[in-house]
This record gives structure tokens, sequence and C-alpha cells, in this order.
């Protein structure tokens, strides 16, 4: 008999780093943000890129239900870093 797949979705994304000096509040914060990023990757709708196809090789883990004991691959190019920038860093 095959193992049995644990399938659901996560709590909550992690914040970058794994940083552990967020308050809940704000790792919620974060959290929420990324999720919505996600959504938005997701759908294709995007005002800096209004043509832009949906990406329906994504999924946000926060909604939709996978395998949770599948180990995560890691990540070899660079994520997000131009909107992060754009979106965090001070103004002015």
């Amino acid at each position: 008999m095959a193992n049995a797949q644990k399938i659901g979705t996560i709590k909550q994304f992690s914040p970058p780093g794994y940083v552990d000096d967020l308050t809940p509040k704000q790792a919620e914060d974060w959290s929420a943000t990324i999720s919505g990023w996600m959504d938005k990757e997701i759908s294709g709708q995007h005002v800096e890129l209004p043509y832009r196809n949906p990406l329906t090789q994504f999924f946000n883990g926060r909604k939709t239900s996978f395998n949770l004991d599948q180990r995560p691959a890691s990540i070899s190019w660079i994520g997000f870093p131009k909107k992060v920038n754009l979106l965090t860093a001070p103004c002015c």
C-alpha cells in the first residue's frame, strides 16, 4: 500500500530569510502581501503588464491544497527582486 499524502494549505508565507523578530501582526501582513502578489501573478491581472497571460503553472499555497509532505525544490533564479525593491524602498 502506498503512503498517504498529507494534503492541505499552508497557514502563512514565512518572512524573507526566516526573520524572527516580526510581531504576529507583521508576519500576517507580510504573508497577506505575498498571497496577494501570488494571486496577481496567477491571474495575469496587472496594471504594469496589462496584456500578460495568466500563469496557470503557479498556485497560491494559502488557497490551493497541495502535498504538504513534498520536499520543496530550491529556487535557482532570482524571484520578485524588482517588485520587492519598488514596493518596500523608502521614499525620497
